[in-house]
């Protein structure tokens, strides 16, 4: 099911780093069917070799790439700080880092036949975003900033109030650039409603503000 390196050694070797970087921005714009093995190998200036020398073919390089995204949101989550500041981290990393499409990719893996690779993706769900996520949570109850209860119903509440601002993460979106949709137009612009003008740091700073202390003035 991999190459000759170690899947969590993949990140030592900057070879393997660059191709899951390009991998990565060409898989969620395309998806997996419109992404070729040479143009990840014409783009990072090696040869498919050197590309087989990491990764067994490309269906483990996508799945690599889907995990190599699960990690960074579960760093984000585990890296220190007061409860705020690693909820905003979290969802800075879901919201402005084209993270969004992470979800779009994930279903994109009807077209992988491994059904290994399948179980992989679903448990690293629990390992790399839930559980580090309802951990979260727990910590929040243990020092009282959170009222007690389930922390996994937590953790599933923040997911849904985050859910509508990446919404617009939907294969008809899939060709876009989504740092740059970010960067260049309210987010709110995808639902092509009437939707108040508000910038990504305000929508961050208010969704856990929400969640921590509720609508109430």
């Amino acid at each position: 099911m991999q190459g000759k390196i170690d899947p969590a050694e993949l990140s030592k070797h900057g070879n393997a780093e660059r191709i899951l970087q390009v991998g990565w921005e060409l898989f969620h714009k395309r998806g997996y069917r419109g992404v070729s093995v040479d143009e990840i190998c014409q783009q990072c200036h090696l040869t498919k070799p050197t590309l087989y020398y990491y990764f067994q073919n490309k269906e483990n390089l996508y799945v690599q790439v889907l995990l190599y995204r699960m990690r960074d949101l579960r760093h984000a989550i585990e890296e220190q700080g007061t409860l705020p500041i690693r909820l905003k981290r979290f969802l800075h990393v879901m919201l402005e880092t084209a993270t969004p499409n992470l979800p779009v990719m994930v279903r994109d893996m009807e077209n992988i036949s491994d059904p290994a690779y399948h179980k992989l993706i679903a448990e690293a769900f629990q390992t790399e975003f839930l559980q580090p996520l309802t951990a979260l949570m727990q910590t929040g109850i243990d020092s009282g900033e959170l009222a007690p209860n389930d922390p996994v119903f937590y953790a599933w509440l923040f997911l849904g109030m985050m859910s509508p601002f990446v919404a617009h993460s939907i294969r008809s979106e899939i060709d876009s650039p989504m740092s740059r949709a970010f960067k260049h137009r309210p987010l709110w612009a995808a639902t092509r409603s009437h939707g108040p003008q508000i910038d990504l740091p305000d929508i961050i700073d208010t969704l856990v503000e929400i969640f921590l202390k509720g609508a109430r003035p």
